[in-house]
This record gives C-alpha cells, sequence and structure tokens, in this order.
C-alpha cells in the first residue's frame, strides 16, 4: 500500500509539476508584458510595435555573422550630448538663417 501511495503522490506531483509551470509560465508572461509595456511608455512606442522590434532584434541575434555587424557598428557610432548638442546648434542656426536673423551666445 505504502507503494502505491507515492506513486500516487509521484503522479499528483507531476501533474502539479504541469500546473505550476503553467502558472509560472503565465505570471511570467504577465511581468514581460507588464515590462513590455513599461519600455514602451518610455520610449514613446506602441507596446506591439516595441515588441516586433524585439523580435526583429532576437531575429538578428539567431545570425551570428549578422549580430557582430550590428554590435560593431553601433559601438562605432558617437551618441555622445556633444554632437547632439551640436547638431541641435547646427539645426537652430539654419532656421534662424532662414529667418533672416542672427544667432548669438548670450
Amino acid at each position: 500500500m505504502q507503494a502505491r501511495a507515492d506513486f500516487g503522490s509521484a503522479i499528483h506531483g507531476v501533474q502539479s509539476a504541469g500546473d505550476s509551470d503553467h502558472i509560472y509560465d503565465s505570471r511570467r508572461a504577465a511581468r514581460f508584458r507588464h515590462r513590455l509595456m513599461v519600455f514602451a511608455q518610455a520610449l514613446n512606442v506602441k507596446p506591439d510595435r516595441l515588441a516586433d522590434l524585439a523580435g526583429q532584434a532576437l531575429h538578428c541575434y539567431r545570425q551570428p555573422d549578422l549580430w557582430h555587424y550590428l554590435i560593431t557598428s553601433a559601438i562605432t557610432q558617437d551618441f555622445s550630448v556633444e554632437r547632439v548638442a551640436a547638431q541641435h546648434i547646427e539645426v537652430y542656426q539654419k532656421l534662424v538663417g532662414h529667418a533672416g536673423l542672427t544667432l548669438t551666445a548670450e
């Protein structure tokens, strides 16, 4: 009788593990959806679009040559504040020049 009880509890344990895996997966999915919403809001992007972009990134990640190219291209870019500020100044100077004004620093 003890062997049957152990066997029965083992089967029940497997079923419970499957249920808990499902619950765990549901919780993981819910956390992922929540994080996706937070990132989407922070980036001012629709969640569906962000999910598409994440899928594209995963697609690239699974292709080592392409991923290496993207990474090496990204790390050679200048995303500094100084570069962005210089671009803004250039745009403002063009706008002011089209208006016939002069931009001076005070």
